[in-house]
């Protein structure tokens, strides 16, 4: 794909033949409808859910406990150890996915602002969005965000979020314990967004 070549990302890390690769394996965890048709909740948290993975308690990791990626500094309440995936999906539903309209906004871009509101939150995620588009960052995703999405390419979309979010990562202090991870993360979701934006619009 030419964004995975030109897209800003460190794509040097990985290789184009990796790629490739992760790209095949992303899209065929997709059911057959969702890859001709639109990306659903459904399925873009079981791609989430892959990347967060399970029970993790780093105490280099400002989250704390965490567990499918849902922490216990979000959730103070939540007994996160013994969270079900179940319960999990309900508040990446509640809590990210309506948070950022992503149901609203153009099908292969939902994945990607949708990760960033998991891994990096919520308002991060709209104001990035909205600076994308050139409308104000106030952080909350409204008709004029989501009008403002629709007059521009896909493509364009994918690659000037993505480039934002990396510039975001970089500036973390854990760049250099959790930057090689949030990178591939980032990479794998950039992909998956632009095989979306690159089919014919009458099946995306």
């Amino acid at each position: 794909m030419e964004y995975a070549q030109s897209g800003g990302l460190p794509v040097s890390r990985f290789g184009l033949n990796r790629m490739k690769r992760i790209s095949l394996k992303l899209t065929t965890r997709l059911d057959e409808s969702t890859r001709w048709g639109e990306v659903k909740f459904d399925e873009a948290v079981e791609i989430i859910l892959v990347h967060e993975g399970g029970y993790v308690f780093d105490a280099q990791d400002s989250g704390g406990e965490t567990r499918y990626g849902i922490s216990k500094r979000s959730f103070p309440k939540l007994d996160i150890k013994n969270l079900t995936k179940e319960k999990a999906k309900e508040l990446y539903r509640s809590c990210y996915w309506h948070s950022v309209r992503a149901d609203r906004l153009p099908s292969s871009l939902r994945l990607m602002v949708f990760d960033c509101a998991v891994n990096q939150g919520v308002s991060l995620a709209s104001k990035i969005l909205q600076r994308v588009v050139g409308v104000q960052a106030d952080g909350i995703i409204g008709p004029v965000t989501i009008g403002a999405c629709h007059g521009i390419s896909d493509m364009n979309l994918i690659d000037e979020y993505a480039s934002m979010r990396l510039a975001h990562y970089q500036n973390l202090p854990h760049w250099s314990r959790f930057g090689k991870g949030w990178s591939k993360r980032l990479l794998e979701v950039s992909l998956t967004c632009a095989f979306f934006a690159e089919l014919p619009k009458e099946l995306s």
